[in-house]
């Protein structure tokens, strides 16, 4: 309870839209409406709604090579086209696979080497969560899978040939979120194992959110990946289909609510 509360306190001052503003004054934002992204690659998940397809937007307006992954192709094929429609760039691509699979996150990576050598920014923006705790066929609770184990840990490392190709700096960006200050890592065990009478959806999410900004600490202070940039962000208290599936009408407290475009300047500086 304390610590619930001492996290809600914190994200009134810095993860709402207030905060957004205040922080944002350390930011020269504008001058990011003309950067010129005609010659890199980048690959973003998650990409065919909220945070992900908001920085898609983005991306596909500046010119950028974008390989949008996604779970749905149906809705990624609508969300394609919709791009390439509204910034006029027809080098926006999709790949189909979910990220909680293992088997999907190396035929992704497959295909996308057979069409691109290179790779300049890679944005691990897809996210699960389930209210009852979900296995998935490969045997790993599926948040966790979704956002750590195999959509960031596993597709950045296979990702990481192509990225030592770019001589732009190449950047890995894991998107966390402001819940993983609810919790420690709190070990394999508790985080994959723990029995489903026990599962929490909250606490699996903090869980692997708080493992993707350790997995960038760790790989940022590794030399072995000296040339990369491993960074993590959260969005803050931002308004998008998954906090509407997770609490619905129950964001009102949380407002005022983050606007996807305030989380896209946000994001886009870590990648341009």
């Amino acid at each position: 309870m304390i610590a619930t509360t001492q996290f809600y306190l914190y994200g009134r001052r810095h993860c709402t839209a207030n905060g957004w503003r205040r922080a944002s004054a350390n930011y020269n934002l504008g001058t990011l409406d003309t950067v010129d992204l005609s010659s890199k690659v980048f690959i973003v998940t998650g990409a065919n709604s909220g945070i992900g397809r908001c920085l898609s937007d983005y991306l596909a307006s500046r010119g950028a090579s974008l390989y949008m992954v996604c779970r749905n192709e149906a809705r990624a094929e609508v969300a394609m086209r919709e791009i390439r429609a509204a910034s006029g760039n027809d080098k926006v691509h999709t790949l189909i696979g979910d990220c909680s699979l293992a088997a999907d996150v190396r035929r992704v990576m497959r295909e996308f080497g057979s069409r691109e050598r290179r790779l300049d920014g890679l944005v691990c923006n897809a996210g699960a969560m389930t209210p009852t705790k979900t296995v998935t066929p490969e045997g790993y609770e599926v948040t966790l899978a979704t956002h750590l184990l195999h959509g960031s840990y596993l597709l950045a490392t296979l990702a990481m040939p192509h990225l030592r190709r770019s001589e732009a700096g190449p950047r890995v960006l894991f998107v966390s979120s402001g819940g993983m200050y609810n919790t420690p890592w709190p070990g394999w065990a508790a985080a994959n194992d723990a029995p489903a009478s026990e599962y929490k959806q909250e606490l699996a999410y903090a869980y692997a959110k708080r493992g993707q900004v350790l997995l960038a600490e760790a790989w940022a202070s590794d030399p072995f990946f000296t040339g990369i940039s491993i960074v993590s962000c959260h969005p803050g208290w931002t308004d998008t289909p998954g906090l509407d599936g997770w609490i619905g009408r129950g964001k009102a407290a949380l407002a005022p609510l983050r606007t996807l475009w305030q989380v896209r300047l946000r994001v886009r500086v870590r990648v341009s």
